[in-house]
């Protein structure tokens, strides 16, 4: 398969504009890949120090422990 199969029904412009936002993705990528693994940690902290002293469950469970189940389903995992 050439290049030329590949991109038969591009133009010349949107190649360009795809070539563009490779280079700044390559160029970028160890920033944009930190924050999809910090987030999770920092929610779960601020949710479950933060808000978790003032929210009484009436169990022997704690806040952080329903916050990461409720995460858990959320996210497809049980």
């Amino acid at each position: 398969m050439s290049i030329a199969t590949i991109t038969n029904g591009l133009s010349f412009r949107s190649f360009r504009v795809w070539q563009r936002n490779c280079d700044v993705y390559l160029r970028l990528w160890r920033s944009e890949a930190v924050w999809p693994l910090v987030e999770p940690v920092v929610s779960l902290l601020a949710l479950g120090v933060g808000l978790g002293g003032l929210i009484d469950l009436g169990s022997d469970q704690r806040y952080i422990e329903f916050i990461a189940f409720l995460r858990s389903i959320r996210c497809g995992r049980p």
